[in-house]
């Protein structure tokens, strides 16, 4: 028997023809280099091929799901999976040429999921050792005190039993005083961990949402899709069917994306292209919302007699216009009231179809207005 015959194939744990069955595969090996001399007898070669390119995949549909759950949290647009598939494309490049690349983005991609959760844990540790070393220095100064009465109580009495117990204090709050001074050094060591971790986590989400390439990607399609809402309402075609209601559901949209506390500074995909474009669908937002506006207190008011009305009656015709005094568009509520009140002010010493009646009472409207 000849002792230099090698193991049968089907005696190896990786199976080339099962991994040519598995779909997309063969697409991925034919578009390496090398695919017109590839040996597709090469075990190890095809292995290490498989392996990559089941991690590039794994890889990719966890980074498209976290930005479409992003997207859609930040904006409620639902992106699909094929709006995102210029990042399998990506990733197909990467794992040929960089596949080091891909193991980086895996480990990112861990960090961004656990690191949460792990600072969650520390800040509930630092609690727990700031409220010890709080209890521990309640403790040193109730018996500091206490040695300061018993020290009096020792100067009048010269007593050996106060000299004893003298003792005891003075033991017992250098033993306080380490253990607090112990938490001390915990408590800020926790907290240094606790910072470090938050701007590592910052500095990953600045990598996956602003600074990578698949962030770039991923922006163009955010702002395709918000393009697109906001056209549907804002465009010449869309402005002509939209509601009040349509209106103000963009300019929720538009504070969503845009508007942040100046502490704020958290990365985040950008949803316009350009600054330009952003003011100008500010201006379009506060101007239709005011358009719109008008227009139903004209209809309300307008479908009102002109005689033997009431107060009451006015009011709660444009009642629901006179609550968008706390917002109107992208305002805040000072500028909202402002523009309320210029509205009905104009409508009120313009409007030919206003009757004296509606006018009177339009004016008391307006008055109550300025006061709150």
């Amino acid at each position: 028997m000849d002792t230099l015959t090698t193991a049968p194939e089907n005696a190896r744990t990786f199976n080339i023809d099962q991994a040519l069955n598995k779909p997309g595969f063969s697409d991925f090996l034919a578009k390496f280099p090398d695919k017109d001399t590839l040996d597709m007898d090469d075990a190890e070669e095809i292995e290490k091929r498989f392996k990559s390119f089941e991690l590039k995949g794994k890889t990719a549909k966890e980074v498209k799901n976290l930005y479409i759950g992003e997207i859609k949290n930040e904006t409620g647009i639902k992106l699909e999976d094929a709006d995102l598939a210029a990042i399998d494309e990506y990733l197909d490049e990467a794992a040929i040429n960089n596949p080091e690349y891909i193991l980086e983005l895996t480990e990112q991609l861990r960090q961004f999921k656990e690191l949460p959760a792990a600072i969650a844990q520390k800040t509930e540790e630092l609690r727990g050792i700031e409220a010890e070393a709080a209890e521990l220095k309640e403790k040193g100064d109730k018996l500091k005190q206490e040695h300061q009465e018993q020290k009096g109580k020792n100067l009048l009495t010269r007593r050996l039993t106060f000299s004893k117990r003298l003792k005891t204090y003075e033991k017992e709050i250098k033993e306080l005083d380490a253990k607090t001074a112990g938490r001390g050094i915990a408590g800020g060591g926790k907290a240094a961990d606790i910072g470090h971790d938050k701007s590592h986590l910052r500095s990953i989400r600045q990598e996956l949402f602003q600074d990578s390439k698949i962030a770039e990607m991923v922006s163009a399609e955010a702002q395709k899709k918000t393009k697109q809402m906001f056209d549907r309402t804002l465009g010449v075609r869309g402005a002509k069917k939209a509601t009040l209601e349509d209106t103000e559901k963009v300019a929720e949209l538009y504070g969503k994306l845009f508007e942040y506390d100046d502490d704020d500074e958290t990365p985040r995909l950008q949803y316009m292209s350009k600054k330009k474009t952003q003011d100008e669908y500010q201006t379009t937002i506060n101007e239709q919302t005011e358009n719109l506006i008008m227009r139903g207190i004209i209809e309300a008011l307008d479908k009102l007699p002109n005689q033997g009305l009431t107060l009451d009656k006015v009011e709660s015709s444009i009642k629901k216009f006179l609550e968008k005094q706390k917002k109107v568009g992208t305002k805040n509520a000072e500028d909202s009231k402002d523009t309320m009140l210029r509205m009905l002010e104009a409508f009120a010493t313009t409007a030919t179809a206003c009757s004296d009646v509606k006018r009177l009472l339009l004016t008391r409207v307006i008055k109550k207005l300025q006061k709150t």
